[in-house]
């Protein structure tokens, strides 16, 4: 249901703005558990990479989803068309090309 997905992000989007009574449910049962699984991902993948770069990393893709996912209307007005499901794909095929290039500079950058 969209208006239910629209109310989680808002309260989502509350809590890690302006910590409230959820703030820490959302800390240790979401952002934390998928940060490690995903840091864990790129180290395994580019071994030289610190813990703290690829938390770095995987804050930095948290940022790019939360921003593409709070300013639909403002990206959906950037460039003429509405936030559809090609519009969606569009953008997710971005971040992920987009992510993934940071990442490989990062490994190469780490690797010497």
């Amino acid at each position: 249901d969209v208006r239910e997905s629209e109310t989680d992000l808002q309260l989502f989007y509350r809590e890690i703005s302006s910590p409230g009574l959820g703030f820490e449910i959302v800390l240790q049962e979401l952002v934390i558990p998928t940060r490690k699984i995903l840091a864990n991902l790129i180290k395994a993948a580019y071994p030289r990479i610190g813990e703290e770069e690829a938390g770095f990393c995987v804050t930095t893709l948290f940022g790019q989803l939360t921003h593409y996912a709070r300013a639909r209307k403002l990206i959906s007005m950037q460039y003429g068309r509405e936030y559809d499901p090609e519009m969606i794909e569009s953008i997710c095929n971005h971040i992920v090309a987009f992510t993934m290039g940071g990442i490989k500079a990062i490994g190469a950058k780490a690797n010497g």
